[in-house]
């Protein structure tokens, strides 16, 4: 703020002093957005001398026209830059856009006032992980802080993330071993990818640590980072944690969160909540209570294990979470990702999981219905938190709590689950609602854009008594309109309207050729309204090539009034909109919470219905064992020899003769005896009937050439949807390739398919010969 207040240079140039200390504290990838007139313009400078700005990059982003602040001047400077803007009407659409590429920070610079008294001020700054208002992924949104300390080459780690939409806050602290000295930094890249972090602060508690070699072996490079220099102290962080969490008790901040014992964890942490206010202090309010990562619940998860086994997203290869997640809700789409990062070992706990979805395979399609329907409400309740929810997104929270009743309502009806509330309580919170809000009226605005009055009548008196006001006003634009009506002899109300544009006020309307019908008539009459004598010689009427305006003094005064009544209106819509804000929060912001947690596991336990059915998975069984019998046994046997030389091509012997010969020959012989390399009766491409996707070419058993396809399992095992098991008959796992040979010995009993078996080669057909004892 402080560049901004210097007055007596030009705009442009304070611009790219914006925009050096934006690239200095945040990086290269920040951009300054200046609000200038009705537009919010980026600059850029790119000549022999100098380079600065993000003009050029943005305007392809956004596909908008490249230009420069004078076009008659080709010289591109400081003094005329080369420029893109868009309208502050659409600032958002093209905001979102921006901040979706996860890879710029925004410096949002507004102007107030008016012309010749124009001030300009840092509204907020947004980047990849406090992108608090312009979030379109259903998925967390984290912004992680890493402090890392190296003790004789082992490694520790403080981790700490915040996801801001939802006020869901994380941390751990890890240490490596004279074993595996980089164990720390493997626990924070596991925790990056469990947690979708989109924005890291790194700090280096230890400056001989090689920080380029850290960087790279977490990867960072594919996320926006930043390095911090900052080292808070101990009484900083306390009373960071004090003000952030909320925190009353006689203990300090650090124990009352029972943090005390991992300090590059509380470092980490404090660092984040300073980096983040630096940003956006309003965002980083009313967090939830920082949770420890208890690794010791679940399945250790090594060697990026969540990527080698495809468990999340990568650029290249489709996930298991993509497969998997047949949610409805974002909730629900959150913990099926946090389940399946975090695979638990406690057999209670998965064995309830799996009773939920037994209860509801037959019971989940009404439900599924009203999941559909119910928005991010753990995101909304966030927003209501912060008094950040807009008039249109209570809509969305109203919808939802009438999809959620219904779930409730089922719920209560048929014990599967047990609902944090009863129907009744939620018919409260939705009766609140609706008396005091004309949801027809909220759902079109952000709160910024008010225009109308959405508080219900008897909410607040003042806003009652200027809506009477302004009933009045209407009222006696009305006796005008019906008196001007009269004279066209006409039932049709619509002929003669009452119309209000904001330049010019209210005005009556009706088309050209009737106001000819009646404007002599008009002139020569005169109309009483409250007291006063208005003479219709003395209207104003515009005649337009279709259409005219008809005004007078009176009409004049009422859009003065109306107007100044209306804005008044709209201020105190605002005010009692933030008020009722922190009235529901008050009474029901622990009811969303507990909401989030039961949508939520409702719509996994859905989820894993629709997959099973989907798939014909089984539900799985837990099996007791004692330690001594915990044992797993390979059915592998070693053989001597290099094993079977099926595999290969057979190279021919050089017979010294005219080459083009050989071939024909070859290929003459090949045809006679029927003897093709497997490899050459893979390219004839032939295929089995029962899979296309099966390409058959030699018996499995002796490499002849195939005639039939079997079916391990056989076809009359299948169930009406063609599966046997969770394999669908066709599968091709079920099928081999035979020849007519083994394939009668199969069925007279002489050979018994195992099926497949892994091996260091890949999957190989287990059978067996099984002797003649007659």
């Amino acid at each position: 703020n402080e560049i901004l207040e210097n007055k007596g240079e030009l705009l442009t140039v304070t611009y790219f002093k914006l925009q050096r200390y934006f690239e200095k504290k945040y990086g290269k990838n920040s951009v300054v957005l200046m609000e200038i007139g009705t537009f919010f313009e980026v600059y850029e400078v790119n000549n022999d001398e100098e380079q600065i700005g993000k003009a050029k990059e943005i305007a392809e982003l956004l596909n908008i026209q490249l230009t420069r602040k004078n076009k008659s001047i080709l010289e591109n400077s400081k003094e005329n830059p080369i420029m893109a803007g868009v309208p502050a009407i659409s600032l958002e659409k093209h905001l979102a856009r921006i901040i979706g590429e996860q890879k710029y920070t925004i410096a949002l610079i507004r102007q107030k006032g008016l012309p010749p008294k124009v001030t300009r001020y840092l509204d907020t700054v947004v980047s990849p992980g406090t992108n608090f208002d312009f979030v379109l992924d259903q998925d967390e949104n984290n912004i992680t802080s890493l402090t890392i300390d190296n003790n004789k080459g082992i490694y520790s780690i403080g981790y700490s993330a915040i996801d801001v939409t939802t006020g869901k806050c994380y941390y751990n602290e890890v240490h490596g071993t004279s074993e595996d000295k980089s164990y720390a930094l493997d626990e924070a890249f596991n925790y990056m990818n469990m947690h979708k972090t989109s924005e890291v602060v790194i700090s280096f508690a230890d400056k001989n640590i090689h920080q380029k070699e850290v960087i790279e072996y977490l990867e960072l490079s594919h996320k926006t980072f930043h390095i911090s220099t900052f080292r808070p102290k101990i009484v900083y962080q306390n009373e960071l944690f004090k003000n952030v969490f909320n925190i009353q008790s006689l203990l300090t901040s650090i124990e009352h969160l029972d943090m005390e014992r991992v300090p590059l964890a509380t470092e980490a942490l404090a660092i984040l909540i300073d980096f983040v206010i630096s940003h956006d202090a309003k965002i980083i309010q009313k967090l939830s209570h920082p949770i420890k990562l208890d690794v010791s619940k679940y399945i250790y998860l090594g060697n990026n294990a969540l990527e080698q086994l495809n468990i999340i997203d990568t650029p290249h290869n489709p996930s298991l979470i993509r497969l998997l997640n047949n949610t409805s809700t974002a909730m629900g789409k959150r913990l099926l990702k946090e389940r399946l990062t975090h695979p638990i070992k406690d057999a209670k706990e998965l064995l309830r999981r799996y009773s939920l979805s037994k209860e509801l395979y037959d019971y989940h399609a009404p439900i599924e219905n009203e999941l559909s329907n119910i928005y991010d409400i753990e995101r909304l309740t966030r927003r209501i938190k912060l008094s950040r929810l807009h008039p249109f997104e209570l809509n969305y929270l109203y919808d939802s709590l009438l999809s959620i009743k219904e779930v409730v309502t089922f719920m209560e009806n048929y014990k599967f689950f047990e609902s944090p509330c009863s129907s009744n309580d939620l018919q409260i919170f939705i009766d609140s609602i609706d008396s005091t809000f004309d949801l027809s009226i909220s759902g079109k605005y952000m709160l910024k854009d008010v225009e109308d009055n959405m508080i219900s009548s008897g909410i607040n008196t003042k806003i009652d008594e200027l809506n009477a006001q302004n009933q009045e006003l209407l009222e006696k634009l009305e006796s005008i309109r019906t008196h001007i009506l009269s004279f066209l002899k006409s039932s049709d109300g619509n002929f003669v309207t009452i119309n209000r544009l904001d330049k010019e006020g209210f005005f009556i309307g009706l088309t050209k050729n009737r106001y000819n019908l009646i404007k002599k008539e008009l002139e020569q009459a005169h109309l009483v309204v409250d007291n006063q004598l208005l003479l219709f010689k003395d209207f104003k009427v515009r005649i337009q090539t279709n259409s005219v305006k008809i005004t007078c003094s009176l009409t004049e005064e009422i859009s003065d009034k109306y107007v100044h009544n209306l804005r008044k209106i709209i201020e105190l819509n605002k005010l009692v909109f933030k008020e009722k804000l922190i009235e529901f929060e008050n009474k029901f912001s622990k009811l969303l919470e507990d909401l989030v947690t039961f949508i939520a596991e409702i719509d996994v336990t859905v989820s894993n219905i629709k997959t099973a059915k989907k798939y014909n998975f089984v539900c799985p069984q837990i099996v007791k064992t004692k330690d001594e019998e915990d044992k797993l046994i390979f059915d592998r046997k070693l053989k001597h020899g290099s094993g079977s030389s099926m595999y290969g091509l057979e190279y021919a012997k050089s017979l010294h003769m005219d080459k083009e010969f050989l071939r024909i020959a070859n290929d003459i012989r090949k045809k006679i005896t029927d003897d093709y390399e497997p490899i050459e009766r893979i390219s004839q491409q032939k295929r089995s009937n029962y899979n296309k996707n099966m390409i058959i070419s030699t018996c499995t058993i002796c490499a002849k050439p195939v005639d039939d396809v079997h079916h391990i399992k056989e076809q009359a095992r299948a169930n009406k949807e063609g599966f046997i098991g969770h394999m669908n008959v066709n599968h091709k796992y079920n099928l081999i390739p035979l020849c007519k040979e083994h394939h009668k010995m199969v069925h007279e009993g002489k050979i018994n398919i195992n099926g497949f078996v892994a091996t260091s080669k890949g999957l190989e057909l287990h059978y067996t010969y099984v002797e003649d004892k007659r």
